[in-house]
């Protein structure tokens, strides 16, 4: 018990430390973008600075600093890092973790260095980074670098293959699911149709109403008694099930419901158990002679049907319930007769209780029957059988609804 307390509060702590952790990063790229936004050239920065200089960052000396240098650096493929950091941020909030956290680092790093040599390549010249231009000057001693060894970088083949390698590793390194993203698309446009048609249907549908309100209540004023009647709301009322569409409702398919590991009833019944000899050993002992015609193997009660021989009282059967309960080592044995049978039913409770499955019941033949229109599913009886009811003949049925206490 004080294991899984433990565990419950250590994986409780962990889950919320994850979070606030993302919390933060989606903090820190938000602030990032307030400061970026916000840019002047003439703010102080790292190398530039001045007392007597109005401060035009909305965060401050601080945000200047930062994002002077990152934009100085990496030039306007900074904004992609703010993309980055929300992406995991927002991991971190709903999945709880960062899979292939080194990949995605090294993918950063690619995908900035090729969309940093793009922008140099095509369009470097800037009026808001006067300094380094679009791309940083990072990347002027790589292009540099690269262009003694190969001057196709800048050919336009190359260029596109940038692209190409920029989506592909930015996506990588975001963990961004874009056909994930494209499915919750659909299904949002699928659910605003949806009901956008619903909502017209049903206008039509409370217009058609009304019309009929109103030709019955004109009708009705030629009437010199009035009385009360429930013609109208029953007219009504059919009017809205006749426009209920159920030809597209399917019911869930039973392989949604728990299968019952035991195939037979042989399974189910406990090792333990005694067979029909021994019971009819164990009433011969005491002077009753019969046979034990059937054994119902119940979730929690073995049901025997006993036969007593002719001559053979009913109720000195029915007082050997605690003798029998003794010789067959139960806790205790009910002795009874069975309605619209000549036969005793001695019910021995299993040493282990079986569970009952709700897939048993449903799949059952009973429920699916014709004559029962309100079908629910009580359980079984004592001899295993699927027992159904009909709520349609039950007004006074009342149902308690229990709902486990979940720890997690």
């Amino acid at each position: 018990m004080n294991s899984n307390i433990y565990n419950n509060l250590s994986r409780f702590f962990k889950n919320r430390t994850i979070e606030v952790v993302g919390f933060l990063l989606i903090i820190a790229a938000i602030t990032l973008f307030i400061s970026f936004f916000s840019y002047s050239p003439n703010d102080p920065s790292f190398i530039y600075n001045s007392e007597n200089v109005d401060i035009k960052n909305y965060l401050g000396l601080y945000g200047g600093i930062v994002s002077d240098f990152l934009l100085q650096s990496f030039g306007i493929t900074s904004f992609l890092i703010l993309i980055t950091l929300i992406s995991w941020g927002i991991n971190l909030v709903v999945k709880k973790k960062i899979t292939l956290i080194f990949l995605r680092i090294f993918c950063l790093v690619i995908y900035l260095c090729l969309s940093c040599l793009f922008v140099y390549s095509k369009f470097n010249n800037s009026f808001w980074l006067i300094d380094h231009g679009n791309s940083g000057f990072v990347v002027q001693f790589l292009f540099n670098y690269i262009n003694n060894f190969s001057p196709l970088i800048e050919s336009q083949y190359v260029s596109f293959l940038s692209i190409v390698l920029i989506i592909v590793f930015f996506t990588i390194a975001s963990e961004i699911n874009f056909r994930r993203i494209f499915i919750d698309l659909r299904n949002f446009i699928k659910k605003i149709s949806g009901r956008s048609n619903q909502i017209s249907k049903t206008e039509s549908t409370n217009n058609e109403i009304i019309e009929n309100e109103m030709s019955n209540n004109m009708t009705y004023k030629d009437n010199d008694q009035q009385s009360f009647s429930f013609e109208k709301s029953t007219k009504i009322s059919t009017e809205r099930s006749k426009n209920i569409n159920l030809k597209n409702f399917k019911l869930p398919s039973l392989d949604l419901l728990e299968k019952n590991s035991a195939k037979t009833k042989d399974v189910i019944q406990n090792k333990n158990q005694p067979d029909a000899g021994f019971i009819e050993k164990i009433l011969l002992d005491f002077g009753i002679d019969g046979k034990i015609k059937k054994i119902n193997n119940g979730p929690v009660v073995s049901l025997y049907e006993f036969e007593p021989a002719a001559g053979v009282k009913v109720s000195k059967i029915i007082n050997l319930s605690d003798d029998i309960a003794r010789n067959t080592s139960s806790v205790s044995t009910r002795v009874s007769t069975i309605p619209g049978k000549n036969t005793v039913g001695i019910e021995i409770p299993n040493d282990s209780r079986q569970s009952v499955f709700l897939r048993e019941i449903v799949s059952n033949e009973k429920f699916t029957q014709q004559d029962i229109k309100l079908p629910i599913s009580l359980g079984k009886s004592i001899g295993g059988q699927p027992i159904v009811g009909d709520l349609t003949r039950m007004p006074h049925l009342l149902i308690l609804l229990l709902f486990p206490y979940c720890t997690n």
